[in-house]
C-alpha cells in the first residue's frame, strides 16, 4: 500500500457523531485517572465479551468520550441492541462508522481522551497511527470463551425482556395504552422471550462473525485471511506486519463488567500507558469542570469538592 494510499484510506467524509458522556460522574476514592503517551483506548472482541461495558465505565475514569461502535451501527440499521444475528447493510455504513473513530482518534490527547469500543477499532488505529506520528493508541484485545460470551448475551437480553416488560404494566396502568395494543405488545414479548435459547445465540455469534470477516475483507484487502479476535493477529501496511493488539485481556473469569474494568486499568497502568491519581483525604475529585482535564501537568491544578460543604477548593 502506497503513502498516497494510505493517506486516503484514513480521510473522508464523516456522517456518523461520537456518543459521548455528556455529564462525567463524580470520580469514587482512588478511581482517578490519566492517560500518558497515548491519545486513545481502543476495545475490540468478539460479541459477548463485554467490551462495550469496560470501555464505558473506562471512559467515565478518564472522564473521556465513548464511543460505542455496535450501538451507533445498530441504531443506524434501526435493529435491535440486544440482537446477535448478522445484520445485512450498505458498505458505506462500515466505513463511515471508521471514518467516525479515526475522526475522534485524530482530535482526542492524552487530556482530552477518547475510548473506542469497535470490532475494526485495531485497524483504523493502526493505520492512522502509520500516517500521524502524533497518535499513539491502547489497543485491547478482549477475549472471552464463547459459552461465556453466549451466556452473557443470554442473560442480557432476559434482562432487556423484563424491562420492556415493566414499562409496557407501566403504560398500561397510565391508561395511554389501549387494550388491543396492550395484548399485542405482551404478545410480541412473549414470543422473543421464548425464542431465547444459548444455541442459537452461539450460533448466530460464529455466523455473524464468519460473514462480517467477510465483509471486512472485501472492504479492506489487508484484512482478507485475518482473524481479528486472535492474539497475535496482524495486518501488512506498506511493507510491514503489525499486530492489531498491543495488549491483550480475557474477560472469561470476570464476575462483572466492575472487576473488568479494574483489570483492564491495571494493565494500562502495567504498561505506563496510564496512572491513577491520588486525591487529598476527605475530598472527593470533581471532574464535572472543564479546567480539571485542561491542566493536567506533572503536578495538574485539579479541583476539588469538599464533601462536608460542596464547595470547590
Amino acid at each position: 500500500m502506497t503513502e498516497d494510499a494510505l493517506s486516503n484510506s484514513v480521510t473522508g467524509a464523516v456522517r456518523n457523531e461520537a456518543t459521548t458522556l455528556s455529564q462525567p460522574e463524580i470520580l469514587r476514592p482512588h478511581e482517578g485517572l490519566r492517560l500518558v503517551g497515548i491519545n486513545a483506548i481502543v476495545l475490540f472482541h468478539a460479541p459477548g465479551a463485554g467490551g462495550s461495558t469496560i470501555g464505558r465505565e473506562l471512559a467515565k475514569r478518564l472522564g473521556a468520550r465513548f464511543y460505542d461502535g455496535g450501538k451507533s451501527f445498530r441504531t443506524a440499521l434501526g435493529a435491535s441492541q440486544t440482537g446477535t444475528a448478522y445484520m445485512d447493510r450498505e458498505a458505506d455504513l462500515d466505513m463511515d462508522i471508521d471514518q467516525t473513530q479515526i475522526a475522534l482518534m485524530e482530535s482526542a490527547s492524552s487530556s482530552h481522551p477518547v475510548v473506542i469500543d469497535a470490532k475494526l477499532g485495531a485497524r483504523n488505529a493502526l493505520l492512522l497511527e502509520q500516517t500521524n506520528p502524533d497518535i499513539r493508541t491502547a489497543r485491547v484485545l478482549i477475549t472471552c470463551d464463547k459459552d461465556v460470551a453466549a451466556g452473557r448475551i443470554f442473560e442480557r437480553e432476559v434482562n432487556a425482556i423484563r424491562k420492556a416488560h415493566a414499562d409496557l404494566a407501566k403504560r398500561a396502568d397510565s391508561g395511554k395504552l389501549g387494550t388491543q395494543k396492550y395484548l399485542d405488545e405482551l404478545e410480541a414479548l412473549g414470543a422473543r422471550a421464548a425464542g431465547l435459547d444459548i444455541d442459537r445465540i452461539k450460533q448466530e455469534n460464529e455466523e455473524r462473525t464468519k460473514r462480517d470477516k467477510e465483509v471486512f475483507a472485501q472492504l479492506y484487502p489487508e484484512l482478507a485471511g485475518v482473524d481479528l479476535y486472535t492474539p497475535g493477529a496482524k495486518i501488512r501496511i506498506g511493507d510491514r506486519d503489525l499486530k492489531l493488539a498491543n495488549s491483550t485481556y480475557s474477560s472469561t473469569r470476570t464476575p462483572s463488567g466492575e472487576q473488568g474494568v479494574e483489570d483492564v486499568i491495571q494493565k494500562l497502568v502495567g504498561k505506563g500507558w496510564a496512572k491513577r491519581l491520588r486525591r487529598r483525604p476527605g475530598k472527593s475529585v470533581d471532574v464535572t469542570a472543564d479546567r480539571f482535564w485542561d491542566n493536567y501537568s506533572d503536578r495538574p491544578t485539579i479541583l476539588y469538592r469538599s464533601e462536608q460543604t460542596g464547595q470547590l477548593t
